[in-house]
């Protein structure tokens, strides 16, 4: 699966949106997948206002039916000024 989309992070003091770029092939069996995520920050509110940055990271996760499982994603997110 490729897509592409706004990921809304609320952290201390503000919130980052980063439009993201998601790489998400799946096993076999149709539901074990291996996740990447690249993007950029496209805004920032409270302490983040005016930030740029990136975005890296991803993980493995199941996602069946029933939802999303065993989730074990990380991101990295690098700001400048």
């Amino acid at each position: 699966m490729h897509s592409t989309g706004l990921m809304t992070f609320a952290l201390r003091g503000g919130t980052l949106t980063l439009r993201v770029r998601v790489r998400q092939p799946f096993a076999g069996d149709g539901a074990h997948a291996r996740q990447t995520v690249h993007g950029v920050v496209v805004a920032g509110r409270g302490r983040y206002a005016g930030a740029h940055g990136s975005i890296a990271g991803g993980g493995t996760l199941v996602d069946t039916r029933a939802g999303v499982r065993a989730a074990r994603l990380a991101y990295t997110i690098r700001l400048t000024r």
